[in-house]
């Protein structure tokens, strides 16, 4: 594979910004996660791509629920909105897991605009 191609080609992707949380037992956790999307209409489900080696993916199997948060700017530790999912399914594939689960509520907290991983100035791709 060409590698450099490769790069070229995937680097443009548009990536959404979320922070996706857990709550297993006491115990909080949240990772940043690019690969986020709507994966069903009815019932409402998204899919989270969630690195193999994160703490959080053990967690999520475990508590069978997840929050995704919709960051906003221009200050990202406020989420401008939320969808909690009860846990379906987790595929590996390859150095991520998708995590699939259904919408149970969501709620939106504020007026803003979600950013993306390239308004962050952060590059995800290999």
């Amino acid at each position: 594979m060409n590698e450099a191609a490769k790069q070229t080609v995937l680097r443009p992707v548009p990536y959404g910004l979320h922070a996706v949380t857990v709550r297993r037992g006491d115990e909080d956790h949240g990772i940043t996660a690019a690969w986020v999307m709507q994966a069903a209409f009815a019932p409402p489900m998204v899919a989270v791509a969630v690195e193999n080696d994160s703490k959080g993916l053990p967690m999520i199997r475990d508590a069978r629920a997840f929050a995704v948060n919709v960051l906003g700017l221009p200050v990202l530790a406020e989420a401008v909105g939320w969808i909690e999912s009860r846990l379906v399914a987790t595929m590996p594939a390859g150095s991520h897991t998708p995590v699939l689960g259904e919408v149970m509520e969501a709620g939106v907290e504020r007026t803003g605009t979600a950013p993306t991983l390239a308004e962050s100035g952060l590059k995800y791709s290999v």
